[in-house]
């Protein structure tokens, strides 16, 4: 991935997003959506998760594991997954050599922050970390998290230092 062109500017979403910080917020589905059909057409991989069946920390690590072919090694804690979010944004692991960049998006976030305010804060502080981590190798990845407006005060009180409303 090269870095984005003068002409590419804040009328790209990616660049909207990045520039803003390393996730990014959405309130409706359909603005979700959008999104993803943006940035798809951008030759970005896009890995869609469903937060709305999450009932623990547990259920949110067997979703990344599958999704994202997390190694065998995988503690099924916070350490090890900042450890292996971090090995996907440097390239070290299941990074998508062929893609613009690589977009992880969650719909119904807010209902993870339901389950747990910390599970909720160490997966944006997770996902922030990696994404500065993979810029330094010439990567992009980008968190996108769907929040319906009635609940976004708890989960924008628990990421507000990296995550911004687009």
């Amino acid at each position: 991935m090269s870095a984005f062109e003068y002409m590419d500017d804040d009328e790209q979403l990616d660049f909207a997003i990045l520039s803003s910080g390393p996730v990014g917020l959405f309130r409706s589905a359909d603005q979700l959506a959008g999104a993803v059909e943006t940035l798809a057409g951008l030759g970005y991989q896009v890995v869609r998760f469903d937060a709305s069946g999450w009932r623990s920390e547990s259920e949110l690590f067997d979703a990344f594991v599958g999704a994202l072919d997390f190694p065998s090694y995988f503690g099924r804690n916070w350490d090890a997954f900042e450890e292996v979010i971090s090995d996907i944004g440097s390239g070290d692991l299941s990074w998508p050599q062929d893609a613009t960049g690589l977009i992880i998006t969650i719909e119904h976030a807010d209902d993870l922050s339901k389950v747990s305010r910390r599970a909720t804060r160490l997966l944006v502080e997770s996902f922030a970390d990696a994404s500065r981590l993979a810029s330094l190798y010439g990567n992009r990845f980008i968190l996108i998290l769907q929040v319906h407006e009635r609940t976004a005060r708890s989960l924008t009180d628990a990421t507000s230092s990296v995550a911004r409303w687009q």
